[in-house]
């Protein structure tokens, strides 16, 4: 009878034991499921692994997209995708192009030049450092790179390095009348008259207890205004607004939906472009919309277009033209 008691405690408690182990399991599978995408979601977010398009320009008839596998595409005004035969192992993230040239950048020091649109070559860009952004006025290309360093170039073809005082990686560049200005991951904006001696304010430091703490990814200069975007340490979307890049405010973004009900941008902005006939900027989003700020700063609107995230955006005769995720292109009228 002992015998018989202790062995179906011992049952009992193995059984117990297993039960345990059992619903640990589940629970740490649960949890797995759930937090993977979410995790997922934030690594891809910090460290900006997508892909796709990360840059679009206009080159004559059509347009020009490249990409992060290295791909470089030719599109047309009814977004046919031609591939331009050229490869390698480099992610590309920006493009610049006037009436004589197309220049290609990308990560490690990597540049691509064309003067056909359909054939390219690579050329030395003089640094090893990835290179973020591509911009020219009063005759001069400019690129901003990794570490403060700023190439320069006359034609498109041969570059130069000057390196600035900047504490941060030159993730965007514009160029605005008689200057060039440029913001960095450190919440630097630098601003220069030569391309070759920079000012260099600490704008966090500057409004620390005016404005909120901004993180930058993209600048744009008009001849009315620039523009920077971003986000703030909270993860929402970042406007600052300025007419010659002196003074900064906070730009509202907010809007009507179609019940005219106010709300608050959600996404991140991502590319930035220009509408002269309204005299308004164009922000494209990584949730697929588009977010219009014109002078009027009521009169904010956003406009779903797409179901991917958009990460650069052209403004060419009253259309968008945007290229994000998935190597897709959305054209559409405004």
């Amino acid at each position: 009878m002992i015998i018989k008691t202790w062995l179906k405690s011992n049952e009992q408690f193995r059984y117990k034991k297993w039960l345990l182990v059992a619903t640990k399991i589940i629970h740490i599978f649960i949890c797995w499921l759930i937090f993977l995408p979410i995790a997922n979601k934030l690594i891809a977010s910090e460290s900006g692994s997508y892909n796709g398009y990360t840059a679009i320009v206009q080159w004559r008839d059509h347009f020009i997209a490249v990409g992060t596998d290295g791909r470089i595409d030719r599109i047309t005004t009814s977004a046919a995708i031609t591939p331009v035969d050229y490869s390698h192992n480099f992610k590309l993230t920006c493009a610049f192009a006037n009436d004589e040239v197309v220049v290609v950048a990308g990560t490690h020091g990597a540049m691509i030049y064309s003067t056909d649109g359909k054939h390219f070559v690579a050329i030395e860009s003089g640094t090893d450092k990835d290179i973020h952004d591509i911009t020219s006025g009063n005759g001069l290309m400019l690129a901003g790179s990794d570490s403060g360093l700023i190439l320069i170039s006359h034609d498109g073809k041969n570059w130069q390095p000057f390196q600035t005082r900047s504490r941060g990686n030159i993730l965007s560049v514009s160029a605005k009348g008689a200057f060039y200005i440029g913001i960095t991951d450190a919440g630097e904006i630098i601003k220069s008259a030569d391309a070759v001696h920079w000012e260099i304010k600490d704008y966090n430091q500057d409004y620390a207890g005016f404005n909120k703490r901004a993180n930058f990814r993209k600048i744009l200069a008009s001849q009315n205004a620039i523009v920077i975007t971003g986000t703030y340490d909270d993860g929402s979307p970042a406007i600052l607004y300025s007419s010659l890049g002196h003074v900064w405010a906070e730009r509202l973004s907010v809007y009507r939906d179609y019940d005219r009900v106010m709300r608050a941008l959600e996404a991140i902005p991502r590319g930035i472009a220009y509408d002269m006939d309204q005299n308004q900027f164009i922000l494209a989003c990584d949730d697929g919309g588009v977010f219009t700020l014109p002078s009027c700063t009521k009169c904010n609107t956003y406009t779903k277009i797409a179901n991917h995230a958009l990460n650069a955006i052209l403004y060419v005769d009253h259309s968008v033209i945007s290229v994000g995720e998935g190597y897709a292109v959305v054209i559409q009228g405004l």
